[in-house]
């Protein structure tokens, strides 16, 4: 790929997994690799996940 192409396609992607608009997106990716695993799956658990780690990756994305 050209880096043009690179770059869009990295934005694009942080942008769908980091946004604070996809957190229905986060909350179902982790209860479908919770019942992957057999994990019971815990509403807190998941709460807590959701609000910190898309932004410590944000951060990381932007900070990098």
């Amino acid at each position: 790929m050209e880096a043009s192409t690179q770059a869009f396609t990295l934005l694009l992607v942080a942008d769908i997994l980091v946004g604070y608009h996809s957190s229905d997106g986060w909350i179902t990716a982790i209860n479908i690799a919770l019942g992957h695993y057999g994990i019971i799956e815990h509403e807190q658990f998941t709460s807590i996940f959701v609000a910190t780690v898309p932004v410590m990756l944000d951060v990381t994305f932007k900070y990098w």
